[in-house]
């Protein structure tokens, strides 16, 4: 799937991670279990993962329409 909003989510996520000094930033999911993390910091984790995720769903429902469309035309 390619999505400029993923894309974009992405570059936020590796900023966030820069200027927070998260070392190794693996997946928000990962991160979001370290245990050095201030509460602001876990915070906004759980909100980019909800945006993260939300961002997904829309991007698999397109890519379902298209899907759809296409097996209609090839009929």
């Amino acid at each position: 799937m390619s999505n400029d909003t993923i894309d974009k989510l992405t570059d936020i996520y590796v900023k966030w991670g820069e200027d927070n000094n998260i070392e190794d930033p693996t997946s928000a999911d990962e991160v979001i279990l370290r245990e050095e993390l201030s509460d602001n910091q876990r915070e906004w984790l759980e909100q980019f993962i909800k945006s993260w995720d939300m961002a997904m769903d829309v991007d698999r429902y397109i890519y379902d329409q298209n899907k759809k469309r296409k097996e209609k035309r090839d009929d």
